[in-house]
């Protein structure tokens, strides 16, 4: 299933992350400033659940983002298979 975006084959990936819910709105702005690298998507916003859709040959730029606002907020990716994640839809994710 290599267009399903939850696969690993996939050429774009769904990385869910936890953020505190006070800086949502500034982790989404620091993305849209690095057009291309990723998109988010928030999922609960009370419990800072997020989401990024990372496209194809984006992962290195994404994680070197993600490591430098990690220095000054706390950020934290999140594996799929996480159950804090349970009972949200990831191919509902992008909607």
């Amino acid at each position: 299933m290599a267009n399903d975006i939850t696969s690993p084959e996939s050429p774009e990936q769904l990385q869910p992350a936890r953020v505190e819910p006070r800086w949502i709105g500034l982790v989404n702005a620091l993305l849209e400033g690095h057009e291309g690298i990723a998109t988010m998507r928030t999922l609960d916003p009370a419990r800072g659940l997020v989401c990024f859709w990372i496209p194809e040959g984006q992962r290195e730029d994404f994680d070197a983002m993600v490591r430098g606002m990690q220095r000054d907020l706390s950020l934290t990716l999140i594996d799929l298979g996480d159950p804090i994640l349970e009972g949200l839809e990831p191919r509902e994710w992008l909607l």
